[in-house]
């Protein structure tokens, strides 16, 4: 099956691109003020897209810039991006599998059980869904609330540490400035 991929794109997915002669066919492309895309990968290799979105909503690659049929690209991700990069990249080199599934499962978990469905139904109500989230996440299990309780802990002293990111303007960006053509 590889041998037939000539080539493909991951717009701002939250993935960890495969390794070996596959790799060099994949480009992966983020809006410039990422978060979905560097979430699971946050040193991944990529390009930034110019977007005239914000938040979630940058993660519709319809909101991002075009000139012509290509991608304004930018020379790279701009500042908040930068600094979750730098949190989300030592968040995830503090964590274990162990750690990381019982976050995921935990936090999703609860995140059903508010009764949303998306992310623009738990904007909609943010406060009180926000509530609900937060005492749906005491509700689950005693060994899933520690590991979210410890993994946590670790996200905030990341960001904590990731502060000099926003202070230092994001540097030799591995994107170029230009345009992707399909």
């Amino acid at each position: 099956m590889s041998a037939r991929v000539r080539h493909c794109f991951s717009l701002d997915a939250p993935d960890r691109l495969p390794h070996g002669r596959i790799r060099s066919r994949i480009t992966k492309l983020v809006p410039q003020s990422t978060f979905i895309g560097i979430l699971l990968d946050p040193t991944a290799d990529f390009q930034v897209i110019a977007a005239h979105a914000v938040w979630m909503d940058q993660h519709n690659p319809f909101t991002w810039t075009t000139a012509g049929d290509s991608f304004l690209r930018r020379a790279r991700i701009d500042g908040w991006a930068h600094y979750w990069q730098h949190t989300l990249a030592g968040w995830v080199r503090s964590l274990d599998r162990e750690h990381i599934e019982l976050f995921v499962d935990g936090l999703f978990g609860a995140l059903s059980r508010t009764g949303t469905n998306n992310f623009e139904q738990f904007g909609s109500k943010w406060q009180s869904n926000l509530r609900r989230l937060i005492r749906e996440l005491g509700r689950g299990q005693s060994r899933t609330r520690t590991a979210m309780r410890e993994t946590t802990r670790r996200l905030l002293l990341s960001g904590l540490s990731a502060v000099p990111a926003l202070i230092a303007p994001p540097t030799g960006q591995q994107a170029s400035t230009g345009t992707h053509n399909w």
